[in-house]
């Protein structure tokens, strides 16, 4: 909305390089609302309204007494998570993506020198860029949404890792016929503590 956006947007500049984000729209009937993005919605540990910050599922949102964003407080929450997360020991991400006419081929794959890859999952994304769509809230024209979350390659949080050594590795292919904006793939891993899903790792792979 009016503050969610451009305040995404600027942290970003901040520590857009210790990251890999993503725009999750539910609510008010957006066009880039879907099923996945309901999912991760309800994904998420606490209190849920919009617009939110989560990084790894921790709310660096910070509201004041009054009910508005305190984007100082939310912008040193968000900052020290990154921070917190950055260079941490995790299993590693690799993964290419080419492009032959409307399809998207993406091999993709996980990597752990610290012991088994049990009880993750790992998943794949398709995101777009560059959408000009109404945002309910937004001041002016109509916003450029960039990141956004299109469909999974599998089930909302991928495949559970199935191997017995260290390695584990997968292939998808989406199809961007129909797609709007400029695509791009996000792979994640993700280990699930309680009802909830935490992502471990994510690599961004650009379609050149």
């Amino acid at each position: 909305g009016s503050w969610g956006k451009p305040k995404m947007d600027h942290l970003l500049t901040i520590i857009g390089d210790k990251l890999n984000h993503a725009a999750v729209h539910v609510r008010f009937g957006v066009p880039m609302e879907n099923e996945l993005t309901r999912t991760f919605y309800n994904n998420r540990p606490g209190r849920k309204y919009t617009p939110q910050f989560f990084l790894n599922e921790q709310a660096s949102t910070t509201l004041t007494a009054d009910g508005f964003l305190d984007s100082t407080a939310t912008f040193d929450k968000a900052i020290q998570f990154a921070n917190e997360a950055y260079g941490a020991s995790v299993p590693l991400l690799d993964g290419v993506v080419t492009k032959e006419g409307n399809q998207l081929k993406v091999k993709y794959g996980v990597q752990s020198n610290m012991g088994g890859l049990d009880g993750y999952n790992l998943a794949a994304y398709l995101l777009t860029s560059g959408l000009q769509y109404l945002q309910k809230g937004f001041r002016g024209s109509n916003p450029i949404h960039n990141n956004v979350i299109v469909s999974s390659a599998d089930e909302q949080y991928g495949v559970p890792v199935q191997t017995t050594a260290n390695t584990f590795e997968r292939e998808a292919i989406f199809d961007i016929t129909a797609l709007e904006g400029e695509p791009s793939i996000l792979i994640v891993l993700w280990q699930k503590e309680g009802q909830y899903h935490f992502s471990s790792n994510s690599l961004r792979l650009e379609v050149e």
